[in-house]
């Protein structure tokens, strides 16, 4: 028979015991408050969607085993109508080929993946994601499954439109400034030779006619040109009075010009008034 431990010895054994029992209890007590905190995060992230899937075989034809509340908002399908099919039911044809090999790397290297991807809502509805796939394992280490975190993008992604949209039109303005500046330059030449032709030419001459409507359609075009650098400038239009009844006389000229003779145009123009105009 071997050596009885003496008193001391069994009060250090039973010391230890009662520190590993502590221990023990401490990690089960962090564990259901992990377990806690996550279920709490599960179920109230309406907006993240969380899809936990058994390992198929060889990484293909993953099952769903669990279906979050944010999934069946982003997805439209409750928890029962996806539990137990396939996860390609939210990937388009082209892309299930591409996430084989992937999920076969995470259940190899146990690492995680994540990238964005196309997805399909009930509705047959395409939408892009942020997805995060992360290995599940049980309690020996093993990889039991994955979770597929999913955060739907498309409000991001409109905003990244409509901000290059918004730089497009900026560098359409700055073009558009730069024309105007160089048309209305020249512009100006052809309306100050097109006086100076004008005060030559005697007034019975028919094409001091001529070069009076020139004039007059230099004008307009000027003031054509000047819209335009007042739009690309993107600053507030001013509204100011505008005498319109030579506006629409000359406008009438020039209709009568390039339509058929055939169509004839009366004016009826009652007073001479200003109206505001950008």
């Amino acid at each position: 028979m071997g050596k009885k431990p003496t008193y001391e010895e069994l009060e250090q054994r039973v010391k230890e015991l009662e520190e590993r029992a502590d221990y023990f209890e401490g990690a089960e007590k962090a564990l259901w408050e992990s377990k806690g905190t996550f279920r709490a995060i599960y179920r109230a992230s309406d907006s993240i969607s969380f899809v936990a899937t058994d390992l198929g075989v060889e990484g293909n034809d993953l099952q769903i085993t669990s279906f979050s509340p944010g999934a069946e908002k982003m997805f439209g399908y409750t928890e029962h109508e996806v539990i137990g099919k396939s996860i390609a039911m939210f990937l388009l044809s082209e892309d299930i080929e591409k996430a084989v090999p992937k999920i076969r790397e995470v259940i190899k290297k146990k690492k995680g993946y994540e990238g964005e991807i196309t997805l399909i809502r009930k509705s047959g509805e395409h939408f892009p994601a942020f997805l995060a796939i992360h290995p599940l394992f049980d309690s020996k280490g093993n990889i039991s499954g994955g979770l597929g975190i999913s955060i739907d993008i498309s409000e991001n992604k409109n905003r990244q439109s409509k901000l290059h949209q918004a730089a497009k039109m900026e560098s359409l303005g700055t073009l558009a400034r730069g024309i105007a500046h160089d048309f209305n330059n020249i512009l100006g030449i052809i309306i100050g030779n097109t006086e100076l032709a004008i005060d030559e030419i005697p007034r019975w001459n028919p094409v001091r006619q001529n070069l009076e409507k020139a004039h007059k359609a230099c004008l307009r075009l000027k003031d054509l040109v000047k819209q335009i650098r007042t739009f690309s400038q993107q600053t507030e239009p001013k509204m100011t009075p505008t005498r319109v009844t030579p506006i629409i006389e000359e406008t009438i000229k020039f209709l009568r010009s390039s339509i058929p003779s055939t169509v004839e145009i009366y004016q009826d123009i009652l007073g001479d008034s200003d109206v505001s105009a950008q």
